[in-house]
């Protein structure tokens, strides 16, 4: 799965919605999707970028930090959670109006739909229930911020070899 994301291309959209200037960027989801947001939330901070890392549903209870100068990076394998949906229609509504970048395996889902770009995780699970799936959130990660700072994304097929290569041990089939 993670080479399926590794290969496949990217929306040219993403590009010029993550170089805009943003006061500050979002990065959410809930259970395993907000954890997979954690290592690129410190690379932006480390970088200088003012970066909000919430769960969702603590994020709803905050919708000051939903302006139109801010970045959403939402993450959800299905993209229809409760909160998420409810974000959406948060984010949607006319004196909320940030710029929400969706990652998600469901490009029909109520996230992908209302987001203005989508990044399709292509997990080829049930979302949200396997390494796979946090692994393709990683990589979407790494991949909105090497693209936010400009920088090169090119581990991913590096990463991609070694998980593919590895065998876990009986005890952990």
């Amino acid at each position: 799965a993670l080479l399926d994301f590794d290969t496949s291309p990217f929306p040219s959209i993403l590009v010029n919605y993550l170089r805009l200037k943003y006061d500050r960027i979002i990065l959410t989801g809930t259970g395993t999707a907000h954890l997979a947001a954690l290592p690129v939330s410190r690379r932006l901070l480390g970088a200088g970028r003012a970066v909000c890392w919430i769960d969702s549903t603590h994020l709803l209870g905050r919708p000051d930090l939903l302006t139109g100068k801010a970045l959403v990076v939402a993450t959800s394998g299905s993209g229809d959670e409760p909160q998420i949906e409810a974000l959406m229609r948060l984010c949607g509504t006319a004196d909320i109006d940030p710029v929400v970048v969706a990652l998600t395996d469901d490009i029909g889902s109520p996230l992908a739909l209302q987001a203005d770009c989508s990044v399709l995780l292509r997990s080829h699970t049930r979302p949200g229930t396997s390494t796979q799936s946090f692994l393709n959130m990683l990589a979407a990660h790494d991949l909105v911020g090497s693209l936010l700072l400009n920088q090169d994304c090119d581990d991913v097929s590096l990463t991609a070899g070694v998980v593919a290569a590895s065998a876990l041990p009986r005890q952990l089939v």
